[in-house]
């Protein structure tokens, strides 16, 4: 069984902690040189009020840019991988202001995560989830998302980016980075309640958004 974050051996947390903090602090440091130096540009903002709490949605090759954007964040719970290679995540979300980490994914004690989340959520925190995470197959929208939203009654908002210029890497969701001084659009969608009722109507509005159509 791979080995997770929050039940690593004594001798391995030495070595998890300086690969958590050298990596974690350099992605945060590129996302704070990104959203200093980045022209943003924002769509559909006025879809979203202040007193009101979220499920924010977005592919998962967005993911630096959603950080670039979005660079601070406030009463956010989020669901995090916790296999040990993703420590130095666990240490940047804590860096950009989430104020709860939850240990958990598909197939990673992802039930019991999910109850956590859900509950949460019901008491006015917002979240971040990427339906295709953490492994794809991507751009292939997970129910689980529908699910949370529909139990905990909060709205969902779908995202989607453009980024010019950018790079992408080789991976299985092959990951968008946008570059320091160039432009991030940032589409919002409008938020959108789900029920158990309306999964199908739903699942094909929340696809429109996050594909940029």
């Amino acid at each position: 069984m791979p080995m997770r974050i929050d039940s690593a051996p004594l001798l391995v947390k030495p070595f998890l902690l300086i690969y958590a903090y050298v990596l974690g602090y350099l992605q945060y440091f590129q996302y704070w040189i990104n959203h200093k130096t980045i022209q943003i540009s924002w769509i559909g903002s006025e879809n979203l009020s202040p007193n009101q709490n979220y499920i924010f949605i977005f592919w998962h090759r967005y993911f630096p840019c959603y950080f670039s954007a979005f660079f601070k964040y406030k009463q956010h719970v989020w669901m995090v991988h916790p296999l040990l290679y993703m420590a130095h995540m666990w240490l940047l979300v804590r860096l950009l202001g989430v104020e709860k980490i939850i240990p958990g994914s598909a197939g990673n004690t992802g039930i019991k995560a999910t109850k956590e989340l859900i509950k949460d959520l019901k008491s006015g925190y917002s979240t971040m989830i990427c339906p295709d995470g953490p492994s794809g197959p991507p751009q292939v929208l997970k129910k689980g998302v529908l699910y949370i939203a529909a139990k905990s009654k909060v709205p969902i908002v779908p995202l989607y980016f453009t980024s010019k210029p950018s790079f992408q890497i080789w991976s299985w969701d092959k990951k968008l980075f946008p570059t320091p001084f160039g432009k991030l659009q940032v589409k919002i969608g409008v938020p959108i309640c789900v029920t158990e009722q309306n999964f199908d109507a739903v699942t094909n509005t929340l696809l429109s958004t996050m594909n940029g159509e």
